[in-house]
């Protein structure tokens, strides 16, 4: 009951707003509802303008939500959900306004929680990362407001229902990545994926997944798995290392030109709510096996960067070497070819399209 309590009247006031659908809330019904003078709904109004939410209207002409309010919101994001992913995240939906991490946090969670299992579905966004991880411990800019940053916490051992096959948990990064570029598709970008877990657009570095597994000692089980997403929606000021190499689905140049296959005018009504609940709804139905696993391998190996491409492998020990990559097998390793002829499999590690790393 502790989390009712503790939602302010701004924060019901919102969902009331959401659930107008565009058509305006009079402030004396709002009054009503909630139980309150309109003078304190005036003031929960410019509470919510004051946190960046567009709220047209005043005395007289009720208060609209307009859909350029593109800040989080859980009760946004779970009335958008799938019946299967509302019935499995509902609920459990977070957005903090800044953290160290999301995925973090799930790590905090897991490990003071007794039952990884009661955790299963957990949901957490930030509209801002102060220590944004990547995949080894490399840092991953996440400035507030301009991406989609969020870890889903995910126990392997709760099957669905109708006993559908699900995936093997060694492959969620490369699912992940898959349904990202199906949401991503919809919108009319053309997304590409770069093993193991980045996803690029126009040749930049638009979205990580790091995937990061709680095992059970005793067992040698995977107990949960960590999905942290960091998806750069909205340009943003890079840093300057990091400028020529990331980028975003809305950069200036593309809304202007049209090249993203979106029209300008409907970049300003863009919703990372919106987007947040598509990814969310088909990446629990795909962890859940209602897609077929082989399928979104052949889609993962379809939208590889890399295939026929020479890159430089980057191994855990020894040096880095130049290979063909030939393409990416069932299970999601890379198959390349060294200077000498040789087929191989990198199973993990990195590489690179630069060849002076």
């Amino acid at each position: 009951m502790g989390e009712l309590i503790s939602r302010t009247t701004s924060d019901i006031l919102l969902d009331m707003l959401i659930e107008q659908n565009g058509k305006p809330l009079s402030g004396e019904e709002a009054a009503l509802r909630l139980g309150l003078s309109r003078v304190s709904v005036w003031k929960a109004v410019q509470k919510l303008r004051g946190e960046g939410y567009d709220i047209e209207g005043g005395k007289n002409r009720g208060y609209v939500l307009k859909s350029s309010s593109d800040v989080l919101n859980a009760f946004f994001i779970e009335k958008n959900l799938s019946g299967l992913a509302k019935s499995v995240c509902g609920g459990k939906i977070e957005v903090f306004k800044t953290i160290d991490s999301t995925n973090t946090e799930a790590k905090r969670r897991l490990n003071s929680c007794s039952n990884s299992e009661l955790l299963h579905g957990t949901l957490l966004f930030a509209e801002h990362q102060s220590a944004g991880r990547g995949r080894f411990s490399r840092n991953f800019y996440s400035p507030e407001g301009a991406g989609l940053y969020f870890s889903l916490i995910f126990s392997p051992s709760i099957r669905v229902k109708d006993n559908r096959e699900a995936p093997d948990p060694s492959l969620y990064t490369a699912i992940s990545a898959v349904v990202i570029c199906r949401c991503l598709q919809e919108l009319g970008f053309a997304p590409k994926i770069k093993w193991v877990n980045d996803i690029y657009l126009n040749g930049k570095k638009i979205c990580g997944i790091l995937s990061e597994g709680i095992i059970d000692m005793e067992t040698s089980s995977v107990q949960a798995v960590i999905i942290g997403i960091g998806l750069n929606v909205k340009d943003s000021n890079f840093p300057p290392e990091l400028k020529n190499k990331a980028g975003s689905l809305f950069s200036e140049t593309l809304s202007l030109s049209g090249k993203a296959g979106i029209p300008f005018k409907e970049v300003s009504s863009f919703s990372r709510n919106a987007l947040a609940s598509s990814i969310i709804s088909r990446l629990i139905e795909a962890l859940y096996g209602l897609h077929s696993q082989s399928k979104l391998m052949e889609e993962y190996k379809s939208l590889s960067l890399l295939t026929g491409k020479k890159v430089m492998v980057l191994p855990f020990a020894g040096s880095p070497y130049e290979a063909l990559v030939l393409g990416i097998s069932d299970l999601g390793h890379l198959i390349m070819e060294t200077k000498d002829g040789k087929k191989n499999e990198l199973v993990s590690g990195e590489v690179s399209l630069e060849f002076e790393a």
